[in-house]
């Protein structure tokens, strides 16, 4: 501030300021006939800064409906759900209402979340049974969405695992029905019920989300009835499950032919697979590898003097097909990357990798093989992630 303002420094900035406001600024003021009204002004805005807004307007509403007497509880209450969520570092307000919303009344949209919370909190009694949900869920909600939180110590199994697949594949459906489990299951049911969100997310990601908001929908209402205790069971969420996600079939011919773009999301996908042949328990959680693994194109990124036979439309169709693509330790990854395949597969037979392996028992590599190993790597793909 002094090196652009000298020695007057922050008299002379105000001054400034000031000028600017009153030549250059207008203020414009929109006056909304209800609270619900400035919430969807707010909503349809959706500007940066504007989240903080709606939830201005949701906290007013919950302290008027609250009174004088209680106040300072009202103001505690919130205080301790924006501190959970604002300790994270990012601005999750609205999303955690909305979210929280879908757990305690079933599945409710952006703009529907003040009157889901105004429909919920008519008088000081249910306005402060509201603001006490609101506190207790933040931190549940804070922990579903990081590994390292305090609130898995207490669980059996790489519980964490589970937190770090999902948060690699960045589903935000999800989190109503991960509230909800993390609230009312069992730890024991908990890391079953985990195991199986982390496998309905694969299959929507490699098969399509759905349409009309429909797996939205499923999510929220399983969240809602489990929240209720309606349901309380595995069995019983596995049946609501399976009317709306891939069947094996359905994922396995997607696996067959999708490629992969995301080199975080493809590694994921090779490792679980990995951890499948290898016999491990939860193939589909991300654990802290000992080394590290890198995302190996076998077919080059680009056209290449070592590669004579591949096109710019090979490239197009096949090199993100997740059957070019192969994991290998890093350190084997500098030396053979650019390489000819060749000398690609002389490496890839010395791979701790069993799929990487493979590769070596081929002569040549091209679109035939792609397909072989890519059908390979399907016909493995719904038992690593299961439906339930």
């Amino acid at each position: 501030m002094k090196s652009s303002y000298g020695r007057k420094g922050f008299p002379d900035l105000l001054k400034d300021w000031r000028q600017y406001l009153h030549q250059n600024s207008s203020v414009v003021l929109l006056r909304a006939p209800n609270a619900l009204n400035a919430f969807l002004m707010f909503h349809t805005l959706n500007d940066r800064g504007l989240k903080t807004s709606q939830a201005d307007i949701v906290k007013n509403h919950l302290f008027e409906q609250v009174g004088v007497d209680r106040i300072a509880e009202a103001q505690s209450k919130w205080s301790a759900m924006r501190g959970a969520l604002d300790a994270t570092g990012e601005d999750l307000i609205i999303d955690y209402l909305r979210h929280a919303c879908c757990v305690l009344f079933g599945h409710t949209r952006d703009r529907e979340i003040f009157e889901k919370i105004a429909g919920a909190s008519k008088g000081p009694t249910e306005a402060m049974k509201l603001l006490h949900q609101f506190s207790d869920l933040a931190n549940d909600y804070c922990a579903i969405l990081n590994a390292d939180h305090s609130t898995w110590t207490g669980y059996k199994g790489p519980i964490r695992d589970s937190i770090r697949s999902l948060s690699l594949m960045k589903v935000t459906q999800i989190r109503p029905l991960l509230l909800a489990i993390k609230r009312r299951l069992t730890p024991a049911r908990t890391l079953i019920a985990f195991d199986r969100c982390v496998s309905w997310s694969v299959r929507f990601i490699i098969c399509g989300g759905g349409r009309g908001g429909t797996v939205e929908k499923l999510y929220a209402a399983l969240a809602h009835e489990i929240y209720t205790e309606t349901i309380n069971k595995i069995e019983q969420i596995d049946e609501k499950a399976r009317t709306i996600v891939p069947t094996d079939a359905q994922f396995e011919a997607a696996f067959a032919t999708i490629m992969v773009d995301q080199p975080k999301l493809a590694r994921y996908l090779l490792r679980s697979l990995e951890l499948k042949v290898d016999g491990n328990e939860h193939p589909g959680w991300s654990p802290i590898e000992s080394i590290d693994i890198n995302l190996e194109h076998i077919m080059p990124q680009s056209v290449s003097a070592e590669w004579p036979n591949v096109t710019e439309k090979d490239l197009e169709v096949l090199v993100n097909r997740l059957g070019n693509l192969a994991l290998v330790p890093a350190e084997m990854n500098s030396k053979i990357d650019k390489k000819g395949f060749k000398s690609k597969k002389a490496a890839f037979k010395n791979a701790p990798y069993a799929f990487t392996k493979q590769i070596a028992d081929v002569d040549n590599w091209g679109k035939a093989q792609i397909d072989d190993r890519q059908n390979t790597l399907a016909h493995y793909a719904p038992a690593t992630w299961p439906i339930g």
